[in-house]
C-alpha cells in the first residue's frame, strides 16, 4: 500500500533506485528477523531471498563440522597452555590442533584455513551484537567506525602478538663461589602467535622480525588504546604482521565455535583477550577512530588527494610515499615497512597538518 501510493504521487515517471538501496532492505530485513528471533527468524528470512540455496539451520551446520572433528587426538603437550589461555577445555581437542596448523605443517590433519573463514563471521556477528546494545547512543555510521577497529587485520594481528600466558621455567645454574649448582625458577611468556604450527624456517624468521617491531611499538600502542584519544592506525600498520597472526584469532574463535556451540563461549573468548573492553572504552570516551585516509579526503574536500609512494632498494627496501592534495605537496615520509603502512602514516601527517592549517587544535570528534 505505501509503495502503491508513492507511485500514484509520482504519475508515469520512473522511480530509480541505487542498487545498494535494493540490497540495504534486503539485508535489514534480515537484521530485523535477528533483533526477533535470532538464527532461526533470520535464516528463515534469508531462505526467502535464497530458495535454491540448501541452508541448514545453525546448529545443524555446527554438528556436520563437529562430527568430521577426530574425536580421539590426545591434545600435544606444547598445547595444553594454549588451552589455559583461552579459557576453555575443547571436547574435541583435535579443534584446537587445527585452529593452529597452518598449511605448511605436514603434520597436520587439516590447516586452519576453513576454521578461520568460520571464524571471521563469529567475530563479525559479536561485534555488531555488542554495539547494538548501545542502541540510542550510536548511529549507523558510529557503530561502522567502531566495528572496523576490532575487525581489521592489524589489530587482530597485534593481539596474537600481546595476549599471552606466563609460564614457569626451571633452570640448573652453578654458584660462582661455592662451585655448587642449584635450581631457579623464573616467569617466561607465550603470546598466542608462537602456539602456530609450521614446517617452514621462514615463516620463524618472519616472526621473529614481527616480534622485533611489535616489541618496540607495543608501549605506545597500548598507551593510545588505555588512554588516547586517537586510534593508532598508523602505528598498528607499522607493525606489518603478516596474516597468519590474524588468522590465529580467527581460527580459534572457529573452533571454540565449533567445539561449544555457543556464541556467548566465543565472547568470553574475546573479553580475555581485552577486545570487548577496548572496544566500550572507545565509546565511551568517544575515541577518534576514523581512519587517517578516510580523513583526508573529508578535509580535502572537492581536492583530489594523490598518494606517490616507491620502493627505496638502496635504502633496504625502505617505502616513500609523498601525499598531494590538489597540485600541493603536503607531506613526504621515509622509511616506510611496506606500502599499506607508508600510505597510511603519510595520510595521518597529512591530516595533522591540515588540522593545524585551519585552525584546530587537539583530538577532532570522532567522525567527521
Amino acid at each position: 500500500m505505501y509503495v502503491e501510493t508513492l507511485l500514484e504521487e509520482r504519475g508515469d515517471k520512473t522511480r530509480k533506485i541505487p542498487c545498494k538501496t535494493v540490497a540495504d532492505v534486503v539485508e535489514s530485513l534480515i537484521g530485523a528477523g535477528w533483533r526477533m528471533g535470532q538464527h532461526q527468524t533470520a535464516l528463515s528470512i534469508t531462505k526467502l531471498f535464497l530458495p535454491e540455496v540448501d541452508l541448514p539451520s545453525l546448529e545443524v551446520g555446527r554438528s556436520r563440522l563437529f562430527d568430521i572433528a577426530p574425536a580421539d587426538m590426545p591434545l600435544p603437550a606444547d598445547l595444553h597452555p594454549l588451552e589455559s589461555l583461552v579459557g576453555y577445555s575443547f571436547k574435541k581437542k583435535s579443534l584446537l590442533v587445527q585452529s593452529m596448523s597452518y598449511h605448511s605443517d605436514l603434520k597436520a590433519i587439516a590447516s586452519y584455513e576453513r576454521l578461520e573463514f568460520l571464524g571471521d563471521a563469529i567475530l563479525e556477528i559479536i561485534i555488531v551484537t555488542e554495539l547494538m546494545a548501545y542502541e540510542g547512543m550510536l548511529s549507523h555510521s558510529f557503530m561502522h567506525l567502531y566495528k572496523t577497529t576490532l575487525v581489521n587485520g592489524d589489530y587482530l594481528s597485534f593481539l596474537a602478538l600481546e595476549w599471552k600466558i606466563a609460564q614457569r621455567k626451571s633452570d640448573v645454574k652453578e654458584d660462582s663461589r661455592s662451585g655448587t649448582f642449584k635450581e631457579v625458577e623464573s616467569l617466561f611468556y607465550l603470546p598466542l602467535w608462537r602456539f602456530m604450527r609450521h614446517g617452514m624456517s621462514s615463516i620463524g624468521e618472519t616472526q621473529r622480525e614481527v616480534e622485533r617491531r611489535h616489541a618496540l611499538l607495543r608501549c605506545e600502542i597500548l598507551q593510545d588504546f588505555e588512554s588516547g584519544m586517537e586510534y593508532p592506525w598508523a602505528l598498528l600498520a607499522r607493525i606489518h604482521a603478516n596474516k597468519f597472526f590474524s588468522d590465529l584469532i580467527e581460527s580459534l574463535l572457529g573452533a571454540v565455535w565449533v567445539d561449544s556451540g555457543s556464541l556467548e563461549v566465543c565472547k568470553q573468548v574475546l573479553d580475555r583477550m581485552g577486545m570487548l573492553k577496548l572496544m566500550h572504552r572507545l565509546i565511551t570516551n568517544r575515541v577518534h577512530a576514523l581512519h587517517p585516509r578516510e580523513e583526508l579526503c573529508i578535509l580535502a574536500g572537492d581536492q583530489e588527494v594523490k598518494y606517490v609512494v616507491q620502493k627505496n632498494e638502496s635504502a633496504g627496501g625502505e617505502w616513500i610515499c609523498t601525499v598531494y592534495v590538489g597540485n600541493s605537496q603536503i607531506i613526504e615520509v621515509l622509511d616506510g615497512v611496506s606500502e599499506e603502512e607508508a600510505r597510511t602514516r603519510a595520510a595521518g601527517g597529512a591530516v595533522a597538518l591540515l588540522r593545524s592549517s585551519n585552525g584546530r587544535t587537539g583530538a577532532p570528534t570522532p567522525y567527521l
